[in-house]
């Protein structure tokens, strides 16, 4: 169930190799080509069937290859005189590459690369590089967004409007079907990963779920495009979804359950425009602002912050105001968005590093002016240092901010991008975090209850946390940081754990620790300038504490065996079986089902219950002319386990072939009559009339066939056949339930 619109496009550059001499090819880093999760954090790895960018100097002699199709004879392994090799626990593989340059190569990772931790290295024209680590994963999904940097809004579409794009003025309604694009849903080992048409398989055996808003959603298809490595994912958004411009939508997949990078989709009650009620940024003015090439933004705020003491004193509390004055490129300020999730969301807000690049500041003057409710000014003055930042030159008395709230008003006479402007707002007495004393660790597979009681009606709250985590390429750590917002009236809130695992596990006693934000802020509140396509004003008081992020240490149990109750059966025999785990599941889990033939029908997947150690599940076997042996595969975890059994022909069956005809009978209220006929072949019944439908003929005669007479009336006959010599006929009863109707039939062989 996929699409024909593809985000993998084709180019037919020929280019010419240069004679200079090869330079050693280097590996910098590796990541999933849609989310771009950095290596080192929780939720990193490329996934089996993948593509995956390498980052790095010299990993090919030539300037951008152009995207390589797909098309026989398929993706090579080398491309320009670059080639990658990958191994993992003994095994080597060579990914298909997608395109190549001085800095970056992408490719997909076959999907018989083992699941592990091994080594990858780029060749350039015969110079090969230095090994590097590779994680390889069962499952880690990118989604694709579209600033096509892996975060902000995802590029979301509808399957039953020709795969149009849902945007800001047009939002996807609560129940409705919608299709996602990205990469690393896992291993098909039924594709080649090189070659164009792909098998558009749902796979199914690989545990996936998708979180919209907070809330579980309905999975119809995961699984390739036409394309190597390229996924769709069809998805239901939840009907209690609740609606806004920045709903958060997060998956978790796999046997260690990685979280997707963080994106964002419009949800409107009844499609059409989005809105958020706490939000100024209506979804005309958001529309208006993602056509535009460069968008110049210019925010202010002034609050009142509890922190924790960094030498184990008590709890500091000061007042603070800052200005930020930037011009963002789309893409760039898309990204901004992310960290504005709508009521009842969450996002998680990747880490910049030395290499991102910033958006640039802009003059709004050499000072802004803050006066406070009760008359005593604030004076922010331009950072010399970082352009478009503004601060005061030195702290602002604690009493500034009153612990009632009041009214704010900045303002600017402008400077050299910004015109002047003015504008205030209000803040209420704040909330107050309730069970903020008896949070101390932070279990992310568990999620993490926050309540509070107060606030005013119209404000809001931000849950926000963060860690960090050193890792090898880059001199500081990455910090990663979470945003969820609620309503101030709902007093509690649940930060879910698809978004926590984002979250390095780190200890409140680091040397950067760990900490949670409970933020009660006013509604922002929009100002006009010249030179800014949007401004806007906030108040917030905010307490925050130091935690630990406790990661999971739960490791997935092993899947042990399956298991059927009997080594053979007859056609049309129902066989139960078991699938078995070494340990108890820690939580529900999903296993894979597959049959080797036909013959024999099992469930796609099986539920193991939580602390449960194996589950039953149903082989239905079908009809075979000569005994065939069918393997039955379970797999989980990356392993698969199997058992097999012996379909046996049912004898005489054939004996039944031919055309019958007869009728039918039944009284309610009148009696009533009409034909009934029908064909069989090797214990396969045809029903023409009445109606259509279909069953099945033993070799004892036993019969069984369901009918739909018309539409919302479907009928169950049950019966004999007897033979007579060279004659065969049938008789029974039926039974139509939705009619509250039934009677007799009856069968001759023609």
């Amino acid at each position: 169930m996929t699409g024909t619109r593809p985000y993998c496009r084709t180019a037919l550059a020929a280019l010419i190799l240069s004679s200079a001499a090869w330079a050693q090819p280097t590996i910098s880093a590796l990541a999933n080509n849609y989310s771009y999760t950095l290596p080192g954090l929780p939720n990193y790895g490329i996934a089996q069937g993948s593509i995956f960018v390498i980052f790095g100097t010299n990993l090919n002699s030539q300037p951008f290859s152009g995207l390589q199709s797909s098309g026989t004879p398929g993706l090579q392994t080398t491309l320009n005189g670059t080639s990658i090799s990958v191994t993992v626990n003994g095994v080597t593989t060579q990914p298909y590459i997608y395109y190549t340059s001085a800095t970056q190569v992408a490719a997909v990772l076959p999907s018989t690369t083992p699941v592990g931790t091994g080594t990858i290295n780029v060749t350039n024209n015969g110079q090969p590089s230095a090994t590097a680590q590779i994680q390889v994963v069962q499952s880690a999904v990118g989604i694709l967004t579209q600033n096509q940097g892996g975060t902000g809004q995802a590029i979301a579409e509808d399957p039953t409007n020709n795969y149009s794009n849902f945007s800001f003025t047009n939002a996807v309604k609560p129940g409705q079907l919608i299709a996602l694009w990205g990469s690393g849903v896992g291993g098909d080992t039924n594709d080649n990963d090189r070659l164009y048409p792909q098998n558009q398989d749902n796979l199914t055996n690989i545990p996936m779920q998708i979180y919209i808003g907070g809330i579980s959603a309905a999975i119809t298809y995961r699984g390739r495009s036409q394309f190597p490595g390229l996924d769709q994912i069809f998805v239901t958004v939840p009907a209690g979804v609740t609606p806004g411009c920045a709903v958060s939508l997060v998956i978790s997949s796999g046997s260690t359950s990685l979280s997707s990078n963080s994106v964002l989709i419009p949800v409107a009650e009844n499609g059409g425009a989005c809105s958020d009620s706490f939000s100024p940024f209506t979804a005309t003015l958001l529309e208006t602002l993602s056509g535009k090439s460069t968008v110049n933004v210019g925010f202010l705020e002034v609050g009142q912050v509890t922190a924790p003491s960094t030498t184990g004193g008590s709890p500091s509390t000061t007042s603070t105001a800052t200005g930020f004055f930037y011009s963002y490129t789309q893409a760039q300020f898309d990204g901004a968005q992310a960290e504005i999730p709508s009521l009842g969301s969450c996002v998680v807000v990747p880490p910049t590093t030395s290499s991102t690049v910033l958006p640039t500041g802009l003059d709004a003057g050499s000072t802004i002016t803050l006066t406070g409710p009760g008359n005593e000014q604030v004076s922010l003055t331009k950072n010399p240092v970082v352009a478009g930042y503004y601060a005061p030159g030195s702290a602002i008395a604690s009493s500034f901010f009153p612990s009632t709230g009041g009214t704010f008003t900045f303002a600017g006479t402008g400077g050299a991008n910004v015109g002047a402007f003015s504008q205030s707002v209000s803040v209420a007495s704040p909330l107050v975090w309730t069970n903020a004393s008896s949070i101390s660790t932070v279990t992310e597979a568990n999620g993490v209850n926050i309540n509070w009681s107060g606030g005013a009606s119209n404000s809001y709250v931000l849950i926000f946390g963060s860690s960090s985590t050193s890792v090898s390429f880059q001199t500081t750590p990455l910090t990663v940081t979470f945003i969820c917002i609620a309503a101030a009236s709902a007093g509690t809130f649940t930060v879910p754990a698809a978004i926590l695992q984002s979250l390095p596990a780190a200890s409140a006693t680091s040397l950067t620790p760990p900490t949670l934000t409970v933020e009660n802020s006013a509604d922002p509140v929009l100002f006009s300038a010249s030179g800014l396509d949007l401004g806007y004003v906030t108040a917030f008081v905010s307490d925050s504490i130091h935690v630990t992020y406790q990661g999971s240490t739960t490791v997935a149990p092993q899947l042990q065996s399956v298991s059927l109750q009997s080594s053979q059966a007859s056609s049309g025999a129902s066989v139960q079986g078991t699938v078995t785990l070494a340990s108890p599941a820690p939580s529900a889990i999903t296993v894979a089902l597959s049959s080797s033939s036909s013959a024999v029908t099992v469930p796609s997947s099986v539920t193991v219950a939580a602390g449960a150690t194996s589950a039953a599940f149903t082989a239905t076997l079908g009809t075979v002319a000569s005994a065939q042996t069918v393997t039955i595969t379970a797999t989980y975890a990356a392993v698969s386990v199997q058992t097999q059994i012996t379909v046996n022909p049912l004898s005489g069956v054939d004996i039944y072939n031919g055309t019958y005809t007869g009728t039918y009978t039944f009284t309610k209220g009148s009696s009533a009559s009409g034909p009934v006929a029908a064909t069989v072949n090797d214990g396969t019944l045809t029903v023409s009339q009445p109606g259509s439908g279909s069953g099945t003929i033993s070799a004892t005669g036993q019969v069984s066939f369901g009918v739909d007479v018309s539409s919302g009336v479907s009928c169950t006959f049950t019966g004999t056949f007897v033979l007579s010599g060279a004659s065969a006929s049938g008789s029974g009863t039926f039974s139509c339930p939705s009619a509250s109707a039934g009677g007799s039939w009856s069968l001759t062989r023609q």
